[in-house]
């Protein structure tokens, strides 16, 4: 009996151990790569141009690692492909232990690329799951309690050269009457003329008595070339006067001004303006499920002479009683602007379900809209019953592949299940080993 026992207090022993060393190894390895920056000097629009990475994988296990770029205005020039013979693009690629990998990366300038330097950085991240995975994602490996993504990253710089056409026409300015501590807003109409991207600066001016007591400049907008734009810019009016000033405004493009205005504008005292508001739509997006959580997304018209912040508030009824309200985000909607305003609803229980809302602005409410649902169960959840397989059989059989991918909560959740199954197994071996010697003492 005692032989049985210390057996299997060794294979406890043995089970926690590889449940709590396994994610640890499988978090393993690392990543290297070269070069570790890039610069093309001289890049023409509309040119192609390939260099060479070299991926290093110091592990013992073969790992898969994900190929991309951070977000900025040259990562779509970027591709990567297994070789310079192969035709599609790939996204990631599975290299072995302790050996490097050359892949090729391509940059397509685009024609109308502008005169000047862009830069873009390539990231390589090791990932959990391997090719042909749903989703792999980023593998973590715990130094110190902290997750660390393992991810390296090469730096290029592109030097773009070549004849362009740097052009553009304005055909309106427009600036807008507003209140004390409100944005001044400037509008400025102008189409792409030229045969690269435009970025325009605008500068606006408020004088008054002779001196300039506010300056604004905005340079953020990018045309394409033969598109049109509406550049909306906001000045700040914190510590202005309320009163009439003269305001100037300056379009810039490749160092010329291609377009000016001068004007009256007024700055008003706070509640000049009149604040008005419609909720003009009520729309419920989301399956109507147990468990499943609504999208509640009203449409708000802001017809009132000034921008106001806007916040959707839903009250949420249940076969005919209130079980609860939402509230959305605020969000700024401008003059004669169209925004959406949106709340988030977790279904808990089933029933009719009725959602009244309305959109909370300036200390003002608009009209109360209605939208109803009918909440069932869905139908997995039917079918697990019948099946006699629960939601949490479900789960605790995802738990091994959950526990290979670190996720500690299934980890601890499995080390759990699996010490009260073998206490449950401990509980019966005694028993019957009890039951046996009591059998041999009767004989």
């Amino acid at each position: 009996m005692r032989a049985i026992q210390r057996g299997f207090a060794l294979l406890i022993v043995v089970i926690l151990f590889g449940l709590v060393l396994a994610p640890k190894v499988m978090a393993g390895g690392g990543i290297g790569l070269a070069p570790a920056s890039i610069e093309l000097s001289d890049a023409m629009r509309g040119g192609e141009y390939d260099q060479t990475l070299v991926l290093f994988n110091p592990g013992d296990g073969e790992t898969y690692y994900t190929l991309g770029t951070e977000e900025g205005e040259a990562a779509a020039w970027v591709s990567y492909y297994e070789h310079e013979r192969s035709e599609s693009p790939i996204e990631g690629i599975l290299v072995p232990g302790n050996t490097h990998m050359p892949i090729m990366v391509r940059f397509n300038i685009p024609e109308e690329a502008a005169n000047r330097t862009y830069e873009v950085r390539l990231l390589v991240e090791a990932a959990l799951a391997p090719p042909g995975a749903a989703a792999p994602g980023p593998r973590k490996e715990s130094l110190g309690g902290a997750a660390v993504t393992l991810r390296i990253a090469s730096d290029v710089t592109i030097h773009v050269t070549g004849t362009q056409i740097l052009t553009a026409d304005v055909t309106s300015i427009m600036v807008e009457n507003t209140e004390v501590n409100y944005p001044l807003r400037t509008t400025i109409h102008l189409r792409n003329t030229g045969n690269v991207d435009a970025r325009p600066e605008i500068q606006v001016e408020a004088w008054r008595d002779e001196q300039r007591v506010r300056e604004f400049v905005f340079a953020d907008e990018v045309l394409k070339p033969g598109a049109n734009a509406v550049i909306v810019g906001e000045g700040d009016t914190t510590g202005m006067e309320d009163g009439e000033y003269l305001v100037k405004v300056s379009v810039r493009l490749g160092g010329e001004e291609i377009g000016s205005y001068e004007g009256e504008v007024s700055l008003f005292p706070v509640g000049t303006l009149t604040r008005r508001g419609d909720l003009v739509a009520l729309e419920i997006e989301g399956e109507p499920y147990v468990g499943r959580v609504l999208r509640i997304l009203g449409t708000f018209a802001n017809i009132g002479q000034i921008e106001t912040m806007a916040q959707l508030i839903v009250e949420v009824y249940r076969d005919g009683s209130l079980i609860g309200m939402e509230e959305g985000r605020e969000i700024r909607v401008l003059p004669k602007q169209t925004e959406v305003v949106r709340a988030y609803y977790e279904l808990n229980e089933p029933g009719d379900y009725q959602f009244k809302a309305h959109v909370y602005y300036e200390g003002r409410v608009t009209d109360t809209t209605e939208s109803t649902l009918q909440v069932t169960f869905a139908p997995s959840q039917h079918e697990l019953a019948r099946d006699g397989r629960p939601v949490a059989i479900h789960s605790i059989l995802e738990l091994p592949s959950l526990i290979v991918q670190g996720d500690r909560r299934a980890l601890y959740f499995g080390v759990g299940v699996t010490l009260f199954m073998l206490a449950l197994i401990w509980t019966g071996v005694s028993t019957l080993a009890q039951r046996r010697k009591g059998d041999h003492s009767k004989a």
